[in-house]
């Protein structure tokens, strides 16, 4: 019996949230009966090296800009020159072109993603307008799910929810917690906050900034790690120093070594503004770090407030820091929220259930 050959197109190539479910599904489904390939429209990432490592076929189309027909000619030609059973997109530009391409050349079945509640309304607007070429669209959570249904105008019929997941067992670190520290220069004992993800509007780092300026107030030592990189670094570093708190903050980046630094955190803060299901609040519980996050979409179904972390309304640095001093005046307190928080992770959303209901998804729609 032949494989079924499985094609997965996502817009970028760089690692974050979208592209580790990717990474956690190819990887886990049935490899005798799925063939996967991997595909990114963008260049700058290490998705494609990290998924050849695992013996997953990848490529890059290369595209410049989302007006470069030269990469849309390509990805017609590979889905044309492919036996492709499934076509599995993911991201905004991917979903949009994917569906197109893959009505043109005649894909037996196509699905789509949509991973947050999103606020452009022209971007809603072409999804609705294409979504007839789509068998079915997958919601990370039941809030996006909602969302698309009313704000999106898209039949309940051709949505499912299949929620992220996460590998707890490869969150169970063996590292030098200290060496970890002096290498980023932190002092042993100092308290250290920590946000993860684009620095873009979506992810409300302006609000935190405001927070810091009382949590410093209660905790003059505290240190805020700022992973991540976006169009917004200039403009929060200079906010920064206008408000003297550019010495508590440590902007690093895209790092490698996520996991390891969010190790070190007395308090892992998300204070965005509108969300999917933020896969680094997952992280962050399979860590056991106390959570502090706003209430906004999927966050709401991955944290109990009070039981497993703490949930603020969005825009609200009052709110925000009067959360994070509360775990840090109660440091027991805060190892408590953390250990539950693990525990959901593990029993809520393992990569099993994931891939198990995807692989029920494919096999009724090709049924």
């Amino acid at each position: 019996m032949s494989k079924i050959e499985i094609l997965h197109l996502t817009t970028d190539s760089r690692i974050g949230g979208t592209e580790k479910n990717i990474i956690a599904l190819v990887t886990h489904l049935d490899k005798d009966r799925y063939e996967s390939k991997v595909v990114a429209l963008m260049p700058g990432g290490e998705l494609i090296n990290k998924l050849r490592g695992y013996g997953i076929r990848a490529e890059c189309l290369g595209m410049r800009n989302k007006f470069d027909l030269g990469a849309i000619f390509k990805l017609y030609r590979l889905i044309k020159n492919s036996k492709i059973n499934i076509l599995h997109t993911y991201l905004f530009h991917a979903n949009i072109l994917g569906r197109i391409v893959g009505r043109l050349v005649g894909v037996p079945v196509i699905i789509s993603s949509i991973r947050v509640m999103e606020r452009r309304r022209h971007h809603l607007w072409i999804d609705w307008l294409t979504n007839r070429m789509v068998d079915v669209e997958t919601c990370v959570c039941e809030a996006v799910r909602k969302f698309t249904i009313e704000k999106g105008k898209i039949r309940a019929d051709k949505l499912v929810t299949i929620p992220n997941a996460i590998d707890v067992q490869q969150y169970e670190l063996n590292m030098d917690i200290e060496q970890k520290k002096m290498e980023l220069g932190i002092e042993l004992n100092y308290p250290i906050l920590g946000v993860a993800g684009r620095l873009h509007k979506q992810k409300g780092h302006i609000y935190l900034l405001k927070a810091m300026l009382r949590i410093m107030r209660e905790y003059p030592r505290a240190v805020l790690l700022v992973m991540g990189d976006g169009p917004l670094r200039t403009k929060l570093t200079i906010v920064c120093y206008k408000s003297l708190i550019n010495n508590q903050l440590k902007f690093l980046g895209l790092r490698q070594d996520i996991k390891e630094i969010m190790a070190l955190l007395d308090v892992f803060i998300l204070p965005s503004l509108w969300e999917g299901m933020p896969n680094v609040l997952l992280e962050a519980m399979a860590l056991g770090k106390p959570i502090v996050a706003t209430r906004v979409g999927g966050a709401e179904e991955l944290i109990e407030d009070g039981v497993s972390g703490a949930l603020v309304p969005p825009a609200d640095e009052e709110a925000l820091a009067g959360a994070v001093i509360h775990i840090l005046t109660r440091p027991d307190k805060g190892r408590g929220l953390g250990k539950v928080a693990r525990k959901e992770a593990e029993r809520r959303f393992p990569v099993e259930d994931m891939v198990g209901e995807t692989e029920k998804l494919y096999g009724r729609l090709l049924r």
